[in-house]
Formats: structure tokens, sequence, C-alpha cells
């Protein structure tokens, strides 16, 4: 073999070598290609079958990059991010086919045997920002492992074992921004939350917190807040506690025994919606509310006549609803001379009067047999519930020595809305309640029910 023959084999075998690693090169990018990209969906394509078979709801949106969808298959290349499995008897070793969704950032698992070890093995998913284990059995050991995720937004360990001790975690979570915790939190408890500079919403309905311990959190930005049922009802007296709330847009329910002392103590600046009641409100007093910039919602229960609350409204709030018993049908038209958006005035007293608003471009907007009775030991003649025949939303408040009688509110044709409050309610009393065929919604506080 000549000398320039070896040299072109030479030159071939460097050739076939550079092109054997070109393609060996282009193996291992399409092997990586298909492990970072490829795999990744096909594993949560098998996790999302695993997912439904136990009933779960998943949904999906598009992944990115969008120039990969092509490549991957437009109806694969999807990510999951959110998951609903609620209820569904889920243990923690079945919490593992998760571990296969990366992108999932909403984790709903209430309602499951699932313990601190299952929060433990959900570790490995970084992006989780909303995460519901109410009624779940983990404890104090579990928000250690759910402090990990510094990036967590909203938290709900309502009806769990989670005490005062397991919230000092929330030093290591300064992004929590909803927060519902469960009944075994006190005032001590409130303090670890007191850090939390970006929460909006706090859930506390169920604690043990006291009206006091409220003061705890003033500086957080909370907008929303449910706080307990203190002695039943959320009082006028106790909105002295939220004086320094900056930020607070709702109050945790309807405030009732208001008085005008009461209203001074509220922060107005970024009030929305406000629910209240008392006997002892004066139309100075509600002239503060008109002030608020922001308040939008407001309902109103008082013993005031029409030219008393005209001030309020006419004010600049869209939406307002009155209920007084000094409402007479002659001031029918002076109310349809009032050209705002939507008003509702309700007259309390054993009928419901129906007014057209003012000049509404929405001729159905009616109050369609709202009623509310106050202090109902002062009927003395229950033939006058012959009056409320088209009532459908009643309303009841009693002293809590009242006994409650319901065979009359029972035998109203079109109840469909039923509120109890205070009073003494025998179980006998409430069975009545079934001979009311449109009845829906039954809501009722107090303190004389048991469980049963």
């Amino acid at each position: 073999m000549g000398m320039g023959e070896r040299r072109g084999w030479r030159r071939f075998l460097r050739l076939r070598l550079a092109t054997l690693l070109l393609l060996i090169t282009a193996a291992c990018l399409g092997l990586a290609f298909r492990q970072a990209y490829l795999a990744p969906y096909a594993r949560q394509a098998v996790a999302v079958v695993k997912l439904r078979e136990m009933g779960a709801t998943v949904e999906f949106e598009p992944a990115q990059p969008e120039w990969l969808a092509p490549l991957v298959g437009r109806d694969e290349f999807q990510d999951v991010f959110r998951v609903h499995m609620e209820h569904r008897n889920v243990t923690d070793d079945q919490l593992n086919v998760l571990l296969d969704l990366p992108h999932v950032r909403y984790l709903y698992l209430a309602g499951n045997p699932i313990t601190d070890e299952g929060v433990r093995n959900l570790l490995p998913l970084k992006n989780v920002r909303r995460l519901s284990l109410w009624r779940t059995n983990i404890t104090d050991t579990a928000m250690e492992y759910i402090s990990r995720n510094r990036d967590l937004e909203a938290l709900d360990v309502h009806a769990t074992a989670v005490s005062d001790e397991g919230l000092k975690m929330f030093e290591r979570m300064p992004n929590l921004r909803e927060l519902k915790l469960n009944g075994r939190i006190t005032d001590e408890g409130l303090r670890h939350v007191a850090p939390l500079k970006r929460l909006v919403s706090l859930n506390i309905g169920m604690s043990q917190v006291t009206p006091a311990g409220m003061a705890l959190v003033a500086d957080c930005p909370i907008r929303v807040l449910d706080a307990p049922p203190w002695e039943s009802t959320f009082r006028g007296e106790y909105l002295k506690h939220f004086r320094d709330w900056k930020y607070l847009a709702t109050l945790p329910g309807h405030v009732y025994y208001c008085r005008d002392e009461h209203l001074r103590e509220l922060p107005l600046d970024k009030l929305e919606s406000l629910s209240i009641s008392g006997s002892e409100l004066t139309a100075a007093g509600l002239q503060r509310l008109i002030e608020a910039p922001r308040l939008t919602n407001l309902n109103v229960e008082c013993n005031l006549s029409l030219k008393e609350l005209e001030p309020l409204m006419r004010s600049r709030i869209p939406r307002i609803t009155i209920t007084t018993p000094k409402l007479t049908p002659q001031t029918q038209a002076d109310f349809a001379a009032w050209n705002k958006p939507p008003r509702r005035i309700v007259r309390n007293m054993w009928e419901t009067l129906r007014l057209r608003v003012g000049l509404s471009t929405k001729p159905s907007a009616r109050l369609n047999g709202g009623m509310t009775a106050r202090q109902t030991r002062l009927v003395k003649d229950w033939s006058l519930a012959r009056a409320w025949q088209n009532a459908n939303v009643v309303s009841l408040e009693f002293d809590p020595d009242d006994k409650v009688e319901l065979e009359h509110i029972a035998a109203l044709p079109n109840l469909q809305t039923l509120r109890l409050t205070g009073g003494e309610i025998a179980p006998a009393e409430l069975a009545k309640l079934h001979a009311a065929p449109d009845l829906r919604d039954l809501l009722i506080h107090s303190l004389s029910l048991d469980d049963d």
C-alpha cells in the first residue's frame, strides 16, 4: 500500500470517527431531551390516570416553552396545576402519586386520613402555592415540613391538631397571604401570625382567640377576617378591638347590638362591606358611614324613620339595605323619587313591604318577601302571622331566655330562608320545620342546641 493510500485511509477513519462522535452526541442530546421533556409528561399522564381512579379532579394549563408543544404534542404538553382530592379516603402512601406532578400549584387534600408522614412525602413539590389540609390528621410536626416551602401563599389547617406551637413555623413562611386556623389556636398563637406582612385573609372563626387578642395582628394588611362567634354573636362593643386595623375591608359577619359610640371605633379607610343592627343607632351615628370612601355594600337594621334615613339613602354608597319598623306605605312615593343605584328598604313588622327602586333601569329591582321580626315575644296574637304569607326570608332574634316556638313560622307557605338567633330552641320545635315545603336555608345561632 502506497503512502498516498495510507493517508487517504487515515483521513477516512478520522472522518468516520468524527461522524460517530456527532451521532453519539446527537443521541445523547435526544435522550436528554426525552428525559427532560417527554418522560415527565409520560409519568404525569400515568399519575393523572391513578388520581382519577381515586376520585380526584385535575386541571391543566399549557406548558412552557410554547415552541415545544408541536414536538411533544399539544394534548400531552400540558401541566397539571390544580388537584382536588377532598374526602377520598386518601392515605399517606397514595400521596406519592403527586410527586409526578412537579408543576402543581393548588393542592386540596382536605377530609383525608393524612398524617405528618404524608405531608413529609410532599416535600419535593416546590411549586405548591395553595395547600388545603383541613380535617386531616396532621399535627405540629407537619407544620415544620410545610414551612420549608417559603413561597406558600395560602394554607388551611382548620379542624386539625395544629396548635399554637406549630404556628411558630410561620416565621419561615413570609409569603403567606391567606390563612385558616383551627379551634386550638389562642391569643398566644396569634402572636406568631403577626409577622406575616403579606397576610390579607385570616380565618380564625372556630378558634379560642379573644376579642382583645385581635390587636395582636392589627399591623397585618388583613382585608378579610372571619373571627370567633364571641358570646354566640359579634357585638358592637367588640369594634373597639379593631380601631387600629388599617386595611380591614370586611368585618366578620353581622354586628349586633351596635350603637353610635361603637361605630366611632370602626376604621373606615378601607372598609368595603358592613352589616350592622341596633335599636339605639341614630341618624347622626350612621352619618359617619357616609364618609367611608370605599364602602360599597351596607346593610343596616335600625329603628329610624324614612326622613332620618334620607341622608344615608342619598349618599354615594351603591348598595344599601335598610330594615326599619318605621316605614309606612305612605312613604313609597317619597322613596320612588330617590334616583340612586339599587336601594332596598324593608319593613320589619309582621308584613313585607314591596318597593320599586326609584328610577332604576331594572324593573325587577324589588324586594321579594323579606321580613325581619325583632323581639318576637311582642307578638301577642299569632294570628298576625297571616300578614306574613308572602314572606320568603324570615330572620328572628330572641333574648337568651325566650322559648322559641316555630309552629306558625313553619306554616308560612312561601318560606325559603329562616335565620334564628338566640333563645332556647327545643328539638321538638325544630322538627316542626319539616312542615315548611319550600324551606331551603336554615341558619341557627343558639347556645341551647346540643350536637343532636
